[in-house]
């Protein structure tokens, strides 16, 4: 493991913004010449139905997709993710956090496949995780809460060429999987444990192809791991800010930043993390270059960034703070 200390400085983007005259837009995803997002479809007292849209960057056209399945005030989508062929979002209950359902579309036939549900868990009570997607295959986890009120956690891989629903990997209280993402044939997920009072994390990766499992770190405090192209990222640390660290798939090697955050993203070389209260930071591996995305307090944005290969996505609010519409995106492409 090699500590880095970033070095601080400005990397060059150019900065599109695309006005949607939709209320309260969150979470933009960006694939191809296509921009997914979610906008809210009512505005009352007891919440803020979410729809999904795309916005054709050819075009300039916004086209309604999806609507949350419960079709209450309290239904909501999100964490959208996108393959070449394939977008993955969850919808589910605000309030509760439950009556959930992962959905994929196939962007080529429109055709919507349930990858998992509430219902379909086989347990009283069921959570689960986003889905994340690449080629056909999708991952995501799920807890199930048991009558005899132990605790199992699985890691689900779904086949959307075949249909196939595969366990990757399961545990039971006090031990847990968690934190999955997958790119190409390789899955990460995270395995822990609160066994005697003591937490621990540490970071795995699955090779689909050669069915080999790898336990990438030991020291029992890192997770939140993500992988996208040669590298993958995490935390090492249970604090809520975090150091950063870097794997390089290529040649093995460990960078820890001298740099925290939580909850990264990877884009194309890029390492996006949220800052405490509420700012962003992203940085380049190669140029070892570390910016500031976002400041706090920043009035004019709304939901966290989302990143994809080397363009971030940003929602900002009107300029007079009114939710009701003028919602737009801020696109930044990094060179």
């Amino acid at each position: 493991m090699t500590d880095v200390t970033p070095k601080e400085g400005k990397l060059d983007y150019t900065a599109t913004i695309i006005q949607t005259n939709l209320p309260l837009i969150s979470q933009p995803f960006p694939h191809g010449d296509k921009l997914f997002f979610t906008a809210s479809a009512t505005l009352t007292p007891a919440g803020n139905e979410s729809s999904l849209y795309v916005y054709d960057l050819k075009t300039k056209k916004v086209t309604h997709l999806a609507t949350s399945h419960l079709g209450t005030d309290s239904g909501q989508i999100c964490c959208l993710d996108a393959s070449d062929d394939w977008l993955t979002w969850l919808s589910y209950d605000v309030l509760s956090g439950g009556n959930w359902r992962i959905y994929a579309r196939n962007l080529q036939t429109d055709e919507e496949v349930i990858l998992d549900s509430e219902e379909a868990a086989n347990a009283p009570v069921a959570r689960s995780s986003p889905a994340a997607i690449s080629g056909d295959m999708a991952v995501w986890s799920s807890v199930w809460v048991l009558e005899e009120k132990s605790i199992r956690s699985f890691i689900f891989l779904y086949d959307l060429k075949t249909g196939k629903k595969t366990v990757l990997a399961e545990a039971v209280t006090p031990e847990s999987v968690g934190s999955v993402d997958i790119d190409g044939d390789l899955v990460t997920w995270t395995k822990g444990s609160k066994a005697h009072g003591k937490e621990k994390s540490d970071v795995f990766l699955y090779d689909l192809q050669h069915s080999r499992l790898s336990q990438l770190t030991n020291n029992g405090r890192s997770g939140q791991s993500r992988i996208e192209g040669n590298y993958m990222v995490w935390l090492e640390g249970f604090q809520d800010m975090s150091p950063v660290v870097i794997y390089d798939l290529t040649t093995g090697a460990y960078r820890r930043l001298k740099a925290r955050g939580s909850w990264p993203r990877l884009g194309d070389g890029l390492v996006l993390w949220s800052d405490n209260a509420g700012g962003s930071s992203i940085y380049d591996i190669r140029r070892n270059v570390l910016d500031t995305l976002l400041q706090s307090p920043h009035a004019n944005y709304g939901s966290g960034a989302q990143i994809a290969h080397r363009t971030v996505l940003l929602t900002r609010r009107p300029d007079d703070q009114t939710p009701e519409e003028g919602w737009s995106i801020e696109m930044r492409t990094y060179r």
